[in-house]
């Protein structure tokens, strides 16, 4: 999920993928709960391209990459540990719209806006991990986050004074939801 602001904000859902590795330490308090620290890094196809908005001629959202740095406390029973994580993320974002001015006369076209950055936020989820045997286990978890945005403005491509310049702003946020098969040393 994507928040977009035009002249007015609009919510635009996407997909795509992740794939990335984890590294992370984890600390036994007693028999029942477990702390540790997780850092990831993905690389991401996660992507919008709104259709079907009469005014914006193209739209192009992406999260190109997503990289978390996380508090992890667990509960444990058995070989299955149930736990919540938070922390922060930052990943590279970019954005470009191009919008159509439909106002009194004939379509203005405007220039794109456009912007890419590094971002950086907050991440926070839940998750379940299950011990194979000592040395691995296989984990499922599904995390939230939110991230700073990026600004652009786009300007008319014709000399017409009636045009003029749009703001855009694009907020990555999200959920994903992720699986993985964990080695430990």
């Amino acid at each position: 999920m994507a928040t977009t602001s035009f002249p007015f904000p609009m919510e635009l859902a996407g997909n795509g993928g992740l794939a990335g590795v984890t590294i992370g330490y984890n600390f036994r308090l007693n028999d029942q709960f477990v702390i540790g620290i997780e850092a990831d890094g993905s690389f991401s196809t996660l992507d919008t391209d709104p259709e079907g908005i009469p005014f914006l001629d193209t739209a192009d959202e992406r999260l190109e990459s997503l990289l978390t740095l996380r508090a992890r406390l667990g509960i444990t029973q058995g070989p299955v540990m149930a736990y919540g994580t938070l922390g922060l993320a930052g990943g590279n974002a970019g954005y470009s719209a191009t919008v159509v001015d439909f106002g009194k006369g004939p379509p203005v076209p405007y220039a794109p806006a456009e912007a890419s950055a590094f971002v950086t936020g907050v991440v926070g989820g839940v998750g379940v991990e299950v011990a194979v045997n000592e040395s691995i286990s296989l984990k499922a978890e599904a995390l939230m986050y939110q991230m700073s945005s990026l600004h652009a403005s786009g300007d008319s491509d014709t000399d017409d004074p009636e045009g003029g310049a749009f703001d855009s702003e694009y907020t990555p946020s999200g959920m994903v939801i992720r699986t993985g098969i964990n080695f430990h040393f």
